[in-house]
């Protein structure tokens, strides 16, 4: 005779397993039913003119099955497959191909701090990774450009600055404070 706590065990693992074979036949149904209807389906032709009855068994076969799982389960067998995924998580999950892939690159700004951008969507692999550069700051070729395209000399810059028309912020403040 079976003590209560391995019979509880016996029948806790009995019921198990009977739920996992319940389970492997009612997607092998699935499977099968679809599998009737795949034959006329074959030609782009056929498929195009059943669209709306394609779109109907596709929403009802993806309605109750987890979004990531279903996306996982296709793309493991090959079936090419991607969940809409809202931009906060696509960015903010580092662990995706599109981070792993280089796509996805971390950006560090000088005033805005680390944000993630979107990189180039192809890599030629004879060439250099791509790596992004944060934008500029208000101002910070401002000196640059004057002087090369309208040969600004550096004490016109200055006063272009204490006039408040160019600057960094820094140039702005420090110009401030020459006045007071």
């Amino acid at each position: 005779m079976l003590d209560p706590i391995t019979l509880s065990a016996a029948v806790t693992g009995a019921t198990t397993a009977y739920n996992a074979i319940k389970k492997a036949i009612m997607v092998g149904k699935e499977i099968e039913d679809m599998s009737s209807e795949l034959g006329r389906w074959m030609s782009a032709v056929n498929r195009k003119a059943d669209e709306s009855v394609l779109d109907e068994l596709l929403s009802a076969y993806c309605a109750n099955k987890d979004v990531k799982e279903l996306e996982r389960n296709l793309s493991d067998r090959g079936v090419i497959a991607a969940r809409v995924v809202p931009l906060l998580e696509l960015y903010s999950h580092t662990n995706n191909p599109l981070h792993r892939s280089g796509f996805i690159q971390t950006v560090e700004h000088a005033e805005a701090g680390a944000s993630y951008l979107p990189g180039s969507p192809w890599h030629f692999s004879e060439s250099a990774d791509l790596r992004l550069k944060a934008a500029p700051r208000v101002g910070e070729h401002s000196a640059e450009i004057l002087a090369q395209e309208l040969g600004i000399r550096p004490e016109q810059y200055k006063e272009l600055v204490s006039a408040g028309i160019t600057g960094t912020i820094e140039e702005h403040i420090a110009s401030k404070a020459k006045k007071s």
